[in-house]
């Protein structure tokens, strides 16, 4: 796999991320042959996506998914052909916090930081098994960017 985070970019050179505007997260499959990732609405891929954000001061703020209830809930895979993409939209704020993908951490998050998007699954739900192709397991980190948070 290959991450890499697509921001609002109004300058060159420069990178922004609004709290409550949405950005992308696009994962590339590199491999020559298929990968299944969960997706975002089932448990087994709702946290997968993080983030790093790390400050002047060099604190790391971590920024995840917040616990949710399940009303329905069943391993639900996505096949990535070779070279092409996963993509997820990212809102690290709502206006409501109602939101089905409420983020924690962003309250620690301003001005001028770097940040790294992680993309992680580390088991393989037991339901999957009956699935033509196995879910992917592993990790993948962006490369750090430099991005200017506001709110």
């Amino acid at each position: 796999w290959a991450i890499d985070v697509v921001l609002e970019s109004p300058g060159k050179g420069r990178q922004f991320i609004n709290l409550r505007l949405p950005f992308y997260v696009v994962l590339t499959n590199t491999t020559d042959h298929d990968l299944m990732v969960w997706k975002e609405w089932c448990s087994d891929g709702y946290f997968n996506l993080t983030f790093e954000f790390t400050g002047k001061d060099g604190k790391v703020v971590k920024v995840e998914k917040a616990l949710r209830p399940w009303a329905a809930n069943f391993p639900d895979g996505f096949v990535v052909n070779p070279g092409r993409h996963f993509v997820l939209s990212v809102t690290l704020s709502s206006i409501d916090d109602k939101s089905a993908y409420r983020w924690i951490g962003t309250e620690n998050l301003q001005g001028l930081m770097m940040m790294k998007a992680i993309y992680k699954n580390a088991y393989e739900d037991p339901p999957a098994a009956e699935l033509k192709i196995r879910a992917w397991i592993g990790q993948v980190e962006s490369e750090p960017m430099q991005v200017t948070v506001e709110r």
